[in-house]
């Protein structure tokens, strides 16, 4: 299984929980503890140094003062990025100057954002890698609450034992 794969059945397994079952709950329970652990190592290689926070705050205040401003107060847009999650962005007045703005904080910030960059391009290298140190706790089909939908089913299948 390859890495990127364990957020996607950590978010199936979160689905399941309301269903009841001690032997399911338990392999459930037993399943998210494992993939948590590998995906707080996976996110642990994600965090910034130190170099490009700093870099990341002049980038936010950059947006920030080229923002729209509406009534006083800088305009502030939500765009969804996934399934209950989404992200903050300030709307931008004059995209051509904050463009050229933000080039001038790049260049003069050129290895921390080349150094984040071959960060991020080796993340997600670690995402297609296969994990092959995990090994699941099997939940036999037996076990499976009659009630799962379908959709819960085919997000948790490869922790159903069919014998």
């Amino acid at each position: 299984m390859k890495n990127e794969y364990l957020f996607k059945l950590k978010h199936a397994i979160d689905k399941c929980k309301s269903l009841v079952g001690v032997k399911f709950a338990y392999a459930l329970a037993k399943n998210a503890e494992l993939i948590q652990g590998e995906i707080d190592a996976l996110n642990a290689s994600l965090k910034m140094s130190k170099e490009y926070s700093v870099f990341d705050k002049k980038r936010i205040e950059l947006a920030k003062s080229h923002a729209k401003i509406e009534n006083g107060i800088h305009v502030v847009k939500q765009k969804i990025v996934g399934e209950g999650r989404w992200e903050e962005y300030y709307e931008i007045g004059d995209q051509k100057a904050f463009d050229k703005a933000f080039e001038e904080l790049k260049k003069a910030n050129k290895k921390v954002v080349e150094a984040r960059e071959k960060q991020l391009e080796e993340f997600n290298q670690l995402l297609k890698e296969e994990s092959s140190k995990l090994k699941f706790y099997k939940i036999k089909l037996s076990d499976v609450p009659q009630n799962i939908s379908s959709e819960q089913m085919s997000g948790i299948y490869v922790l159903v034992e069919e014998k």
